[in-house]
């Protein structure tokens, strides 16, 4: 399993990569899928269908798991 990654310095995916991003909403946080753009900015699934275009305040992030076999 993969352990979050802390979005700091130089410690972002392949720029296109997409991941989960941890993001944080008032008191608590909200976990989904997002593409790394570059510069510490992420687009993820709801920005995108929402048509804000902004980019997420990301904390963590950790690769995708392996999709199910079935």
């Amino acid at each position: 399993m993969s352990k979050w990654i802390k979005c700091i310095d130089d410690n972002y995916p392949n720029i296109g990569e997409e991941v989960l991003i941890r993001i944080p909403v008032c008191d608590d946080f909200n976990i989904e899928n997002g593409t790394y753009k570059g510069d510490g900015r992420f687009i993820g699934a709801w920005c995108n269908i929402r048509g804000k275009g902004q980019a997420y305040k990301v904390t963590h992030w950790q690769p995708l798991p392996q999709p199910p076999e079935d």
